[in-house]
This record gives C-alpha cells, sequence and structure tokens, in this order.
C-alpha cells in the first residue's frame, strides 16, 4: 500500500490559497525535497526543516491520512506543499484522488514547471497530466526571492502568504474543458483571485496581463 512522507497538517489557514469560507483552508505538508538535499535548494527557501529525508521519518499510509483529513478539515478546500509533494509522485496521486473523490477542492505547489515537465526530460510528463486531471490548481515555478511578493493585508487567502512574481497559477478545470491545453497566469498579472459558485477561479488582472498556456496533448 502506497505511504506518505508527511510533515505536518495545518488544519485552518487563510494564507494557503482562496476558498468561499474566508478562505479559509487547510494545509498538508509533504516531507523532503531532492532539489534541496542535491544542493540545488530556492534562494529564499523559508521551509528548510522540511528538505531532508531521515530514517527516522514516519511513514504515513494514505488511506490513513486521508480519513483524518475528510474527519478533520473543517472545510472541503486543501493545499499541498512542502518540501516538495511531486518527489513523492505514487503517494501524492493518491491522496488527491482520494480527497477528490470525497468532493475537496485541491491547489498543489511545485517548484517544477509544468511546461518543461511536458517535454517529458524527467520522465515524469504523465505522472503530470494525471495530476492535473485530479487538482484543481497547480501553481509551479522556483521561488525567486528578488520577484516576491507577499501582500499582508491582501486578505485573499492567496497574496497574503508569499510567493514570486515567476510563479505560475494554473487552473486545471481549463484542460478539462479545452482537453489539450491549460491555462494560468503569471502572478506578478494577477492583483487577486476568488472562486465562483461553482468552485471555478476567477482572476483579477492587471490591464496587460494575457494568460499563459501549455499544450497537454
Amino acid at each position: 500500500m502506497t505511504q506518505l512522507r508527511l510533515y505536518a497538517v495545518t488544519w485552518a489557514t487563510d494564507t494557503a490559497g482562496v476558498s468561499p469560507h474566508n478562505n479559509e483552508r487547510t494545509e498538508v505538508f509533504f516531507k523532503g525535497c531532492q532539489k534541496a538535499t542535491s544542493g540545488n535548494a530556492c534562494l529564499g527557501c523559508f521551509n528548510r526543516p522540511l528538505w531532508d529525508i531521515a530514517e527516522e521519518d514516519r511513514m504515513r499510509e494514505i488511506n490513513a491520512v486521508a480519513e483524518q483529513l475528510i474527519e478533520h478539515a473543517p472545510h472541503k478546500y486543501i493545499t499541498i506543499g512542502g518540501g516538495e509533494p511531486t518527489d513523492q509522485p505514487e503517494a501524492l496521486l493518491a491522496l488527491c484522488k482520494r480527497l477528490k473523490a470525497e468532493g475537496f477542492h485541491i491547489m498543489v505547489y511545485t517548484w517544477k514547471d509544468l511546461r518543461y515537465m511536458m517535454l517529458n526530460r524527467t520522465g515524469e510528463r504523465q505522472f503530470f497530466i494525471d495530476l492535473l486531471d485530479t487538482v484543481d490548481m497547480l501553481v509551479d515555478g522556483i521561488y525567486d526571492p528578488h520577484q516576491r511578493l507577499y501582500r499582508p493585508k491582501a486578505q485573499d487567502g492567496f497574496f497574503s502568504s508569499i510567493g514570486s512574481g515567476n510563479q505560475t497559477i494554473w487552473d486545471a478545470h481549463t484542460l478539462k474543458r479545452d482537453k489539450t491545453t491549460v491555462k494560468g497566469y503569471k502572478m506578478r498579472d494577477v492583483t487577486a483571485m476568488r472562486l465562483d459558485d461553482d468552485n471555478r477561479l476567477i482572476y483579477l488582472k492587471e490591464p496587460q496581463a494575457s494568460n499563459t498556456i501549455c499544450q497537454i496533448l
């Protein structure tokens, strides 16, 4: 049975993305980041304790983690970060599928560039396609402290957390509609976000903003 290396869960936070419940979401932190432990950590990474994998790390059964989230999350809105969650691809996908079956809205953070993943030079292309088919939002890109975005008074659930302008906020629902492409916006081009009554992502954008497109199929 697939197991997960989990660091921590924050049951209720308003700095992990948008939700109709005053932007309150549950945040799940995966442990381990191969990029960081190879000596190539993102500059300014503030999650140093989540980098390393140790033998004493407790491995958790996916179903057990999912059941706890289903039972205790105050709302069905989950954000998954790390560490680097896609370094545990089978566990991440299994957890997302289980939560999606229960009606959760799911957002995942990754430093990996989606468009580069689609070139399949790392062999991860199919995994990312399967992930996009399961989650609602994907935020990709290396954190760049020189493009740091942090608006502590934004109160939109997203820009009150730390990110950088080069990162892309992908709306996975656009792939479900278009079948061949997924669309998103660079964080620097977005002023705020919200979800409509059907959990569809609404971007409030800068006047010059144009969407970013990634060819999937």
